[in-house]
């Protein structure tokens, strides 16, 4: 050290020219012995790769920027990006490798964000899938891939694929429980852009035997859980008892902008929803199956809690039951309305189901439904649901109806009821066997509730009276077909209404129908004392749901009670009219 010494940086700081200043702070100092420093951002140790170098002596770091001695930062805002960082599942090159390709990766966020590596957590294997309870809030973000994984939720989680693409991050059940469930109170959590797929209801809801909820199982009782589904797929997951697709109970559901498809479960194929609400929105439910009722979404009030339900511009297609049901089931105080908000945005269309209880929608209890702008499929257009659209448990009345529906409907009527009067008291005739009736080329869809005939027993003894509604595609068909058959006694000698007791006939546009009356004294030497009305004519809508085209009328001798499937044609062109009510809805 002297005065005519060089300032070089050294670890002491020393003053090597004794001028009063050591490395940094004297200005001689030789810049070749300083180091080069980086600005450090985001304070993890790794200087911008990007930013200003800085030469000093000794790190020139402050409080307001650090500084590190190597310029490898890939992300300079990012704490959790540099080289050999653990990479995450966020779209960003964590690792500085120069990739920003994630497949493969699990990240769980805190509230707080600090960042945990899931992806050892969560991989299982097909034959092995992983076991993985969510107990802290937070989010778990997933990066392309199948993830084989049953999750239980137990905190407010918010899950969800990192590309944006729902086929892009499957999450399969490998078959061994449900993908995703909940079972404790209070919850809110959600899903996005993920695929649910080959899960197997959970008996953690119920027990053995009991499985419920294939794809997600949400259980809730004492306070209700809240789960959301935004662009999810919902496909081919299992449940032996009750939804395959989804199940909840005392939860309130909201599905968006997802599909429901090829799951399968005993009641309800596509979901199972107990108590609760359901909103769905921009939604599909198709190709699911039932081995026993409600191919689609069955909503059941468990336990007078209720159930609620609004669907928006969404559609119910191909779904199939084998006992009852096609799409839709509502049983017990279950509320619900299907909107579209342009034609076809709304459709419940192509459904089946093998019984002959609701193709489409059946209603039980203290339900009630209604359509705003709702397809339900034609026959011309190939997509109608079948055996019919509606099935109403408490009335046994069954609805047929084309595109474009709007209607309420209860368990035990949809519309609005009527009566019409055909014909008039005008002239009265007897007989001890045939048939007689009026015929009509319906123009409405509807269903006929029941019909009367104004009618006595002659002597006051006893006739035996068939009620049949009868349909035909053309006036000249030979034969056909039952839609349905009432039979009762008439014993009284004065006029009166004989009423068919319930038939609930599912009354189409476009199709013949013949309201007929089969009687049969006989056996009592007695006659069936009817009116009738030789000028009636033909005019339109003068039977209610179309235009009185003629009447029914078998010759002497023939009594058709042993009609089973088809009845031989006895229609005939006439202004005839049998004095008759018919009582129908729409």
């Amino acid at each position: 050290m002297n005065p005519d010494a060089t300032e070089v940086c050294d670890p002491d700081d020393s003053d090597e020219n004794c001028n009063g200043s050591a490395d940094d702070a004297d200005s001689t100092v030789d810049p070749s012995t300083m180091s080069t420093f980086y600005e450090d951002g985001d304070g993890d140790g790794y200087g911008s790769n990007t930013g200003v170098a800085t030469a000093a002596c000794d790190d020139p770091s402050t409080s307001s920027m650090a500084y590190a001695p190597t310029a490898t930062d890939c992300d300079d805002a990012s704490a959790v990006a540099y080289p050999g960082a653990v990479e995450l599942c966020n779209g960003a090159d964590d690792n500085c490798d120069g990739s920003t390709d994630d497949s493969g990766v699990a990240t769980f966020w805190d509230t707080s964000g600090v960042a945990t590596d899931y992806t050892a957590v969560i991989a299982g294997m097909p034959t092995n899938p992983s076991l993985v309870l969510l107990s802290a809030d937070g989010s778990l973000g997933m990066c392309a891939g199948t993830w084989y994984t049953n999750l239980v939720v137990d905190a407010d989680v918010d899950i969800y694929g990192q590309t944006g693409v729902a086929g892009d991050v499957v999450l399969d059940g490998a078959l061994t429980d449900a993908v995703v469930s909940s079972v404790s109170d209070g919850l809110s959590y959600s899903l996005s852009a993920v695929t649910l797929q080959n899960g197997l209801g959970s008996a953690l809801l119920f027990g053995s035997g009991f499985e419920a909820g294939g794809g997600l199982a949400c259980f809730a009782t004492s306070s209700s859980s809240t789960v959301s589904l935004d662009n999810v797929q919902v496909i081919d997951n299992i449940s032996p008892y009750a939804g395959g697709g989804l199940f909840t109970y005392n939860c309130d559901l909201t599905i968006v902008d997802t599909e429901v498809s090829g799951n399968e479960s005993g009641y309800g194929g596509a979901g199972f929803i107990g108590d609760g609400t359901l909103t769905l929105e921009d939604s599909v439910f198709d190709d699911n199956y039932a081995t026993i009722d409600v191919g689609g979404l069955h909503l059941y009030d468990l336990s007078g809690g209720g159930v609620t339900m609004d669907m928006v511009d969404s559609t119910m297609t191909n779904n199939d039951s084998v006992s009852a049901c096609g799409a839709l089931a509502l049983e017990g105080a279950v509320t619900a309305t299907i909107e579209g908000s342009t034609s076809g945005a709304a459709a419940v269309t192509d459904n089946f189901s093998s019984g002959s209880v609701g193709g489409a929608i059946y209603l039980d209890g203290a339900s009630s439904l209604t359509l705003d702008n709702v397809d339900l499929g034609t026959q011309r257009g190939g997509d109608d649901n079948e055996p019919l659209d509606f099935y109403l448990g408490d009335s046994a009345y069954s609805y047929r109806y084309d595109d474009g529906v709007s209607v309420s409907c209860s368990s035990s009527r949809c519309g609005t009821a009527y009566t019409e009067t055909v014909g008039s008291l005008s002239s009265l005739a007897a007989g001890d066997l045939s048939t007689r009736g009026n015929v009509f080329l319906a123009d409405k869809h509807g269903t006929v509730e029941s019909i009367e005939f104004y009618v006595s027993a002659y002597y006051g003894d006893l006739c035996l009276v068939d009620f049949y509604v009868l349909s035909a595609g053309s006036l000249s068909d030979g034969n056909w077909t039952v839609e349905a058959a009432n039979t009762t006694t008439v014993t009284s000698s004065s006029m009166s209404w004989v009423d068919s007791g319930t038939l609930g006939v599912a009354v189409e546009a476009g199709t013949y129908y013949a309201l007929v009356t089969a009687y049969d004294c006989s056996a009592a030497s007695d006659s069936l004392l009817y009116g009738y009305d030789t000028s009636a004519g033909s005019s339109t809508d003068d039977m209610g749901m179309g235009t009185s085209v003629g009447r029914w009328i078998g010759g002497s001798g023939v009594y058709t009670s042993t009609w089973s499937g088809t009845a031989p044609s006895y229609y005939s062109v006439s202004n005839t009219r049998y004095y008759s009510r018919v009582n129908w809805s729409h």
